[in-house]
């Protein structure tokens, strides 16, 4: 009975080995599935993986400016001998300035005639260029006609390139990769490629709004000055109301007021009357089936080249606009931060019923200020930050490979975009966040 009963305690004290040995294997494979659950959801700024992941994409999006600059290329070779070469779209610009100073600036508002002009200037017949600028624009492009073709363009390109990278090197982020990004980023490059104006509106708006709470009057300089974009300033009246920033507000619309006198003492007051009398013409022209009709990425063109009527257009753009104002009047309400004006800057493009990729070096600037928010804060993005974040940077070359405005993927990450940044708007505006890796992702 003693030999049975000392076999029962060695049994029992086997199986409880063989349980100590499950349990601290079950323990082991838990912490390592743990650890490599962590090394999924969680991107730590100074680990191999997350630089490498930036280095590649870097380095995608640098291919996708090569060949661009290459088509650039290609083009000017297979120019017809005594042609201009457009250099994207300024040959129009340049045609403007031209036209106003040879005809009258009233006059740039019928289309019929700008297009006449325009082919005596040597500008290929298609497509059309209108002006749908207020006369304040002219302003702006009025010293390209002081220099010769090619030095007005280099004045134009990489003169607003450089006010865009300075922007983002004084108010956003000064890593070198960030400033990198501010030009071989494929929403930039488009701008590039097109020598259209959506550096010097990222720059305007960029500065502008970051210095709205402590440069009031240089900030509403700015913002007076970018109304002659005015699609793109919609949300800044209800982020000034929401922050209490009454000064900025009044410098901006004494910044607009004086424009608009200057400019009509400069070019008469009817060219402000023409360009009033004139936009349901253009409205009705840019509505009509035409080239680069995939890269129009807000959420009117998208609707209305997807087939849905006016009605539905009209009432999906009041929507999105009125949710996307609200979002931004409750970022700003909870505080003036960067991360509330990088919304901004994301929202407008989506506020906005006339956008084009060629506008949205706003939004890279506020992709950059969020990483060079997790940099000085956590130090750590968690998976969705990361998809979000590279999702949105390279969506755009997505509207040469898919080549259908049937795909907006540009628009869909920038909702996703505006989404992580209103999430995150809380933060002060030097970004003091305590880090917390244990929260759970988005």
């Amino acid at each position: 009975m003693d030999r049975q009963f000392g076999k029962s305690i060695k049994n029992t004290e086997i199986a409880s080995l063989n349980f100590y040995a499950v349990g601290v294997r079950r323990t082991k494979n838990f912490i390592a599935n743990s650890v490599l659950l962590t090394g999924i959801l969680y991107w730590k700024v100074d680990q191999s993986k997350t630089k490498n992941l930036f280095r590649i994409v870097f380095i995608l999006s640098s291919v996708f400016f090569l060949l661009s600059i290459n088509h650039m290329r290609y083009r000017y070779h297979s120019l017809a001998p005594g042609k201009p070469f457009s250099f994207g779209d300024f040959l129009a610009f340049w045609s403007y300035q031209e036209i106003a100073r040879t005809h009258s600036a009233a006059g740039l508002y019928d289309i019929a005639a700008t297009y006449q002009r325009q082919l005596d200037l040597g500008m290929d017949p298609d497509p059309k260029m209108p002006f749908p600028y207020p006369p304040s624009f002219l302003s702006l492009i009025w010293p390209l006609g002081l220099l010769p073709y090619v030095m007005g363009y280099i004045l134009w390109l990489p003169g607003t390139l450089s006010l865009f990278v300075f922007s983002i090197f004084k108010m956003c982020c000064r890593l070198s990769f960030a400033l990198g990004c501010a030009v071989v980023a494929p929403a930039c490059v488009y701008s590039i490629y097109y020598a259209q104006g959506g550096f010097l509106t990222g720059a305007l708006l960029t500065t502008g709004i970051l210095l709205a709470k402590t440069r009031p009057i240089v900030s509403g300089i700015l913002i007076g000055i970018l109304t002659f974009k005015p699609q793109l300033g919609l949300l800044i009246p209800v982020a000034l109301a929401a922050a209490g920033l009454w000064r900025t507000f009044t410098v901006a619309c004494a910044t607009v007021t004086a424009l608009v006198i200057i400019t009509a003492i400069a070019f008469g007051p009817e060219a402000w009357v023409a360009w009033i009398a004139g936009l349901p013409e253009y409205s009705e022209w840019f509505q009509a089936p035409s080239t680069g009709m995939v890269f129009r990425i807000s959420v009117t063109d998208i609707l209305r080249l997807s087939g849905f009527g006016s009605n539905t257009v009209i009432s999906a753009q009041a929507l999105v606009s009125t949710a996307v104002a609200s979002l931004t009047w409750v970022s700003f309400r909870r505080g003036f931060t960067r991360l509330s004006c990088a919304a901004l800057l994301t929202g407008a493009i989506l506020a906005s019923p006339h956008a084009l990729i060629y506008d949205a070096p706003m939004v890279v600037a506020s992709m950059i200020i969020f990483v060079q928010a997790r940099i000085e804060t956590t130090a750590i993005f968690n998976i969705n930050e990361i998809l979000i974040l590279l999702a949105s940077f390279v969506s755009p070359i997505l509207l040469i490979l898919v080549n259908t405005a049937a795909v907006p993927a540009a628009i869909f990450f920038s909702f996703a975009l505006l989404y992580l940044l209103i999430l995150r708007s809380d933060l002060a505006v030097k970004y003091k966040e305590v880090a917390d890796v244990t929260a759970p992702v988005l």
